[in-house]
């Protein structure tokens, strides 16, 4: 009974580090990533959506001289799109890399993923979904942006820039 008893409690603990561990690890490697970018996490109002980005801005990095070889060095702010099924951490390992220190950067969650709320009424097709982004570039006072895109990223960055020309840069 006693070896029963040792068992139970060595199962129990196992099927608790199963499910607990790769939140750990996966917590502290995304605190990890914001810490070398830099970054911030910022909620907005924006229509009916909260949404959650994380933000680098200029004046964050005011002593910041270094550039990385291929950066963007040239002040314009860096908005970052997920992917379907994707969030804002899917950009953390790039947002330092892709990026000099003087790049302002947005990674939003896309209304209806990640920390970003979604609302039943609302239709999040890539129109819409390119409108949102339209309107938070305003929200934030970006002007012209340079917009990267993944996959539904991607195409949501494509319809910005032809329906918003002013908006973007590259």
């Amino acid at each position: 009974m006693k070896y029963l008893r040792i068992l139970a409690i060595i199962i129990l603990a196992g099927e608790a580090a199963w499910w607990y561990i790769p939140a750990l690890i996966t917590n502290s490697a995304i605190e990890d990533q914001l810490k070398k970018g830099n970054l911030k996490v910022r909620t907005t109002e924006l229509e009916d959506h909260k949404i959650t980005y994380y933000q680098r801005s200029n004046d964050q990095n005011e002593n910041t001289s270094t550039k990385k070889h291929g950066s963007l060095n040239n002040n314009t702010p860096v908005v970052m799109l997920h992917g379907y099924g994707g969030n804002k951490d899917n950009w953390l390992r790039f947002a330092e890399d892709l990026t000099s220190k003087q790049n302002p950067i947005i990674i939003p969650d896309l209304p209806g993923f990640g920390e970003s709320s979604r609302l039943t009424k609302a239709s999040y097709d890539i129109e819409s979904q390119a409108d949102r982004i339209a309107l938070l570039i305003d929200k934030l006072q970006l002007r012209r942006v340079h917009l990267l895109g993944n996959s539904m990223g991607g195409h949501i960055a494509q319809v910005v820039a032809l329906k918003y020309p002013e908006k973007v840069k590259t």
